[in-house]
């Protein structure tokens, strides 16, 4: 058995605390809005998370994110640091302003994708 697994499936321990998978799915998939200005990082993100994820939307840059987030409402946000228009630690600043509940996951890129 392993650190992170009790002897019931359906418990997994997580730092000090005891995460039960059964309300994980009561709770149901997190809904994601991803946010990059390349279309292949956008699919590469959406094919990564599409059986995990309810995908709400794709979008291409900052000010369509902010849009996109008040018309989805998503719990997720995926986003690119780096965008032409708004970066994401400024999309991030916009949406905290408004809600703190929706978790943000900023991406940065170190190398080209080909």
């Amino acid at each position: 058995m392993s650190a992170e697994q009790s002897k019931d499936s359906n418990t997994r321990i997580v730092g000090k605390g005891v995460e039960d998978r059964r309300d994980v799915r009561r709770a149901g998939r997190p809904r994601v809005l991803v946010v990059d200005d390349h279309a292949g990082v956008r699919n590469r993100v959406v094919a990564a998370l599409a059986g995990i994820c309810e995908i709400v939307g794709t979008v291409e840059d900052g000010a369509a994110a902010l849009r996109a987030y008040e018309s989805l409402k998503p719990t997720v946000i995926v986003l690119d640091s780096s965008m032409p228009d708004m970066n994401g630690v400024e999309v991030t600043r916009h949406i905290r302003q408004h809600d703190s509940t929706v978790r943000i996951v900023i991406i940065r890129r170190t190398t080209t994708l080909n």
